[in-house]
Formats: structure tokens, C-alpha cells, sequence
């Protein structure tokens, strides 16, 4: 229940006072948020003024850890020129494998592998890209060590891609010198689609698949140089048994 106020001069001269105080503090509030806001603008327009500033890198990297005994970095060599590396560790040899292609369409162009034993680099080799591979495979895992031509020492084998129609992967083979501290080109190994090693008939066998429902296998033998094809077989698939079934075989 509201109680009859009695208004005195006294009272309204209060009343005056407090409004002043109020207006006035009223304003000054509303200048000091206003000037907090205008500092906060300035100063994100000067981060946005520093960013614009920022000059480009024409040099960009990026590192990622695969393995233990491996890393693999990529690299913008140019605007048109790209590379990747890794690592790989061997039973004997460590292999630092550079693979250089285009930035824009990912062609490869050319590799380069640094042998080592332990610390000390024992060869480089380098070579193009077989234009004959059609399809890029990754770096890692490019390296395998393999006794290709059974003399007890493992061979070297570069996954440089996939071949034909049906993207079979092929390598390029480097053949254990004499000596064992180092490799020697192996021409013509490439034709050999995905190869096996077969250690107790000591011969290579690649695999074409010629369509969905048959393949070949060729027998490759080793002569001293290179390897020569003697034997191939054809399998195409049987709906009855359900399995693959020899249906032609040809020694060269």
C-alpha cells in the first residue's frame, strides 16, 4: 500500500540532483563501451592488415613418419616441378628414393636412389620414367630386395607403376654385382608383369590378365644377362568347377 507522498521544496531539489547523476553516468558508460569497441575494430584490422602482408612461400613441405625406418617428405621444387622422398632400410643397404613429377597432372618424371651401407653412400642411380607405365603407385614400399636371378644375394626391384589394360604392376630390376657393394641394370625386366619368384624351379613368373574370365602366366629363366621367356600358359574360368582351368600351354 503506496503512502501519500508530501512534495517540499526540499524534495524536488533532490529529486534534481539525482537525475543529473544519473543522465551522467548514463553517458559516461556509453562512451567507454563505445571506445572499447572502436579499439577492438582497430586492432582486428590491423591483424587483417598483417595477413594481407604475409609474403608466399614459394617453397612448400610437408613431413609425415610412415615407419620406423622410414620418412616420406614431398617438396615443391617449382611451379612446374615437384618431388617426393622417403626412406627405406634393406637386410643390407639403406635407399634414400627421390621421385620428381609434374604439380599439376602428378606425372612422374625422373627418379634418383642413394645406396648406403651403414653411413657410407656406395651408388646413386638414376633414370626417366617408363613411359610405359600408365599409373602411379605409392613411394612407400617402392623397394623391394629380392634374389631374382638365385645366385644368394638379393637383387634390387623398383615398383615403377602399372602397365596395360588391366594395370599389372612392373619394376625395374638392378641385378647384385659380383663384387656385392653394388647393382647393375637389368634391361628388359620391366615386361615382366607382376612377378613372383619361384626359389625351387629357379625361374620368374609374371602374370596378364588378358579379360575378366582369363589371364596368362609367362615363365621367365635367367641367362646370364637377362631373363628369357620360356614358357606360357593360358587359364580362363570354369562356371561348372567354378576355378581357373589351364587350357593352353606353349614352351618357347
Amino acid at each position: 500500500m503506496i503512502k501519500n507522498i508530501k512534495i517540499t521544496p526540499t524534495f524536488m531539489i533532490i529529486m534534481s540532483v539525482m537525475t543529473i547523476c544519473m543522465v551522467g553516468c548514463g553517458k559516461d558508460t556509453k562512451e567507454v563501451k563505445q571506445e572499447s569497441w572502436t579499439a577492438v575494430a582497430e586492432e582486428d584490422n590491423t591483424d587483417k592488415d598483417f595477413e594481407e602482408e604475409m609474403p608466399e612461400i614459394s617453397v612448400e613441405t610437408s613431413t609425415e613418419e610412415n615407419m620406423e625406418t622410414s620418412a616420406e617428405e614431398s617438396v615443391k621444387v617449382s611451379d612446374e616441378i615437384s618431388s617426393e622422398s622417403i626412406e627405406e632400410q634393406g637386410e643390407r643397404y639403406r635407399y634414400d628414393v627421390t621421385r620428381y613429377y609434374e604439380t599439376d597432372t602428378l606425372k612422374i618424371l625422373n627418379w634418383h636412389i642413394n645406396i648406403y651401407d651403414e653411413e657410407v653412400l656406395i651408388q646413386e642411380i638414376s633414370f626417366e620414367r617408363d613411359e610405359l607405365a600408365n599409373g602411379q603407385t605409392p613411394l612407400e614400399g617402392s623397394i623391394w630386395e629380392e634374389d631374382v636371378n638365385f645366385d644368394g644375394v638379393k637383387d634390387l626391384l623398383i615398383c615403377q607403376g602399372h602397365y596395360g589394360a588391366q594395370g599389372g604392376l612392373g619394376f625395374r630390376c638392378y641385378l647384385a654385382n659380383a663384387t656385392g657393394d653394388g647393382f647393375e641394370y637389368c634391361h628388359g625386366f620391366e615386361e615382366i608383369t607382376n612377378p613372383s619368384v619361384d626359389s625351387y624351379k629357379k625361374w620368374i613368373t609374371g602374370t596378364v590378365r588378358s579379360n575378366a574370365a582369363s589371364y596368362y602366366q609367362n615363365f621367365y629363366e635367367f641367362n646370364g644377362q637377362n631373363f628369357t621367356l620360356i614358357r606360357t600358359e593360358l587359364f580362363e574360368w570354369d562356371e561348372e568347377s567354378e576355378q581357373y582351368q589351364k587350357v593352353f600351354s606353349s614352351d618357347t
